[in-house]
């Protein structure tokens, strides 16, 4: 028998900014709400998955600034292929907000997968990949975000480890209110020491 947990939760969140409006002459203040309804599953400690799904909203006390409401929903899913493999896949929906002139807040939606296995008992290997996708409201723009990475990880000792990663990343722009595209290479070389 599966491991199972059902449940239902929700927030309430107030923003009072100490300056009465931006430099755009908008007033931030907002209120936040959400409420969801999910379960986790443990299958045997191989298969986990987390899911939820629910309602999300944001008020403004400025007049200019639409009110969102909408479906929010995140999932979380971990499978251990093998003892040496395990595969972690992200999914979720939320509602953010933004000081970008015009629009009240973003929509987000991102997904990520995560490959990391063990090649020899003191190096371990990861790939990635992840997009997601920013919808403005209030303003006609909408951001899609793309990215890649691998890597690795050598434990030396148990005092010291290098890693060595490659990122990949890129912002798409679209909309009469869209801003620059942009493309981005990362390598990364680290140094860990610890006693």
């Amino acid at each position: 028998m599966p491991d199972t947990r059902v449940f239902v939760a929700g927030r309430y969140g107030l923003s009072d900014f100490d300056a009465a409006t931006d430099d755009d002459g908008f007033n931030r203040d907002t209120r936040k709400q959400d409420i969801v309804a999910g379960i986790d599953l443990d299958l045997g400690g191989i298969t986990i998955l987390n899911v939820a799904a629910g309602w999300m909203g944001q008020q403004f006390d400025e007049a200019d600034l639409a009110n969102v409401s909408g479906i929010t929903a995140n999932a979380d899913l971990t499978v251990n292929v093998t003892p040496l493999t395990t595969i972690t896949a992200k999914l979720a929906r939320t509602l953010n907000s933004t000081v970008t002139a015009g629009a009240s807040a973003f929509t987000e939606t991102n997904g990520r997968v995560q490959a990391d296995h063990e090649l020899l008992r003191n190096l371990i290997l990861v790939a990635s990949l992840a997009g997601r996708r920013l919808a403005f409201h209030g303003i006609e723009r909408q951001d899609d975000h793309w990215a890649a990475g691998i890597g690795g990880e050598w434990f030396m000792n148990p005092f010291a480890r290098i890693s060595l990663r490659y990122d990949f990343d890129m912002r798409n722009s679209h909309g009469a209110d869209s801003v620059n595209n942009w493309r981005r290479h990362v390598m990364a070389l680290r140094v860990s020491l610890q006693r």
